[in-house]
């Protein structure tokens, strides 16, 4: 069933957000913990070798990256937004493809693409091993298209999750 979308401004800036930080998971901010953790230790030991050095440069990377792929992302889904007139797009999960058409161009693709979908009160985003494929605002959508789609991405061997 063909289902208009609208999106606006703030749903684009945090899927951005939301996506990249998912995207890096857990483990990573594990990591940036324990870098920085070891750089405090060495500091208050007074080792300013080359470990700390090291150690310190690898944490300011890895403080960077994500900033950078949150600014990148919200960048250009801020672009095709704007592109966008009102911000509307109509999308179809139906007869295992997954169909999106707007005033920037379409997609039309088999629906077994979708590996995961990260979904969030306001929007989902449909996930493809490990790219982001797109956001889908959930505003104006009735609840029982929003179940169709749910049983149409699990047929599809979607994972589903919050």
């Amino acid at each position: 069933m063909m289902q208009t979308i609208s999106f606006t401004e703030p749903v684009v800036r945090s899927a951005a957000r939301r996506g990249v930080l998912r995207m890096l998971g857990a483990l990573f901010f594990v990591a940036m913990a324990l870098l920085a953790i070891s750089v405090v230790f060495s500091l208050i030991q007074g080792d300013y070798g080359l470990f700390l050095g090291v150690t310190a440069t690898v944490l300011g990377i890895a403080v960077i990256v994500p900033i950078a792929a949150i600014s990148a992302h919200t960048r250009v889904g801020l672009e095709k937004y704007r592109a966008l007139e009102g911000g509307a797009a109509t999308i179809d999960l139906s007869e295992g493809r997954l169909r999106v058409a707007s005033k920037i161009g379409s997609l039309d693709m088999p629906l077994s693409t979708v590996k995961k979908v990260w979904r969030y009160p306001d929007y989902w985003i449909l996930v493809a091993n490990r790219s982001i494929l797109m956001t889908v605002p959930l505003h104006g959508v009735p609840p029982e298209i929003r179940t169709e789609w749910e049983t149409e991405l699990r047929q599809a061997g979607a994972r589903l999750a919050h």
